[in-house]
């Protein structure tokens, strides 16, 4: 049997065309933009599906509004800070004996800025 070749005739293409919506109903390929929050593209959670703890940090199964499940995504507490009001929702109705878990200080990312450097050479006290 001869290999295949990795090339193919301009006779089997097709032309792409968009998905008609009122062919199509239950097909949905537009997804929605997202949204802009601080210059910072964000999407918008619709629920909260699940939690578990990874590496040590807590993480929320989360499915996104306007998107399919297959889109749905772990996401660490961190990402969710314009979302606390669903996890508090979600721990209520499933944790309510556990406090709800926070965002710690330091999961969050800090600006970083260079420090001052001297110029004059220190000198050693013995």
């Amino acid at each position: 049997m001869a290999r295949q070749k990795p090339y193919f005739h301009i006779s089997s293409l097709k032309e792409y065309r968009e998905n008609d919506p009122n062919r199509f109903k239950s097909r949905r390929m537009d997804k929605p933009a997202p949204i802009l929050i601080a210059n910072a593209e964000e999407w918008e959670a619709g629920q909260i599906l699940d939690y578990r703890r990874q590496n040590n940090r807590h993480e929320f199964l989360v499915h996104w509004k306007g998107y399919e499940r297959a889109d749905d995504s772990w996401e660490p507490i961190e990402n969710l800070y314009h979302s606390l009001e669903l996890i508090q929702e979600y721990w209520e109705a499933n944790h309510p004996a556990e406090p709800t878990p926070q965002i710690t200080s330091h999961y969050i990312k800090a600006s970083w800025e260079p420090m001052e450097v001297s110029s004059t050479p220190c000198t050693a006290n013995d």
